[in-house]
């Protein structure tokens, strides 16, 4: 902006030129800032997202070292409780599916929630 005023100042640009200027530097200014709230807000959604399958890590890993202690009928009630279905399939690997339930509550029936906290 400097740049511009001292150009206009030694007349080598007209006042409609530097105003036009100074117009395209704030318009550019502006979009500026709302593409860095953008980013800002984009990383705190990642850094979130981090968060959340850390958490996730865990609660699979605490889940799956206590299926090792649970009876046949616990460990299909466990697998019930987190919606795991297997379909087998001769000479291919099995599909595997399910879900793991966010926002766990330790009343949560089938036991999905006491599988963490064994």
């Amino acid at each position: 902006m400097r740049k511009w005023e001292a150009a206009y100042i030694e007349n080598v640009i007209t006042l409609d030129d530097f105003k036009s200027k100074k117009a395209e530097r704030a318009i550019r200014r502006a979009s500026t800032e709302q593409e860095i709230t953008r980013l800002t807000e984009q990383q705190r959604l990642l850094e979130r997202a981090v968060l959340e399958l850390t958490s996730l890590i865990t609660y699979c890993e605490r889940v799956r070292e206590n299926l090792r202690d649970f009876s046949m009928k616990e460990k299909q009630l466990a697998l019930e409780a987190l919606n795991v279905t297997v379909v087998w399939h001769p000479e291919k690997d099995p599909d595997i599916t399910g879900s793991i339930p966010i926002g766990i509550e330790y009343n949560t029936p089938g036991c999905a929630a006491g599988l963490a906290r064994h």
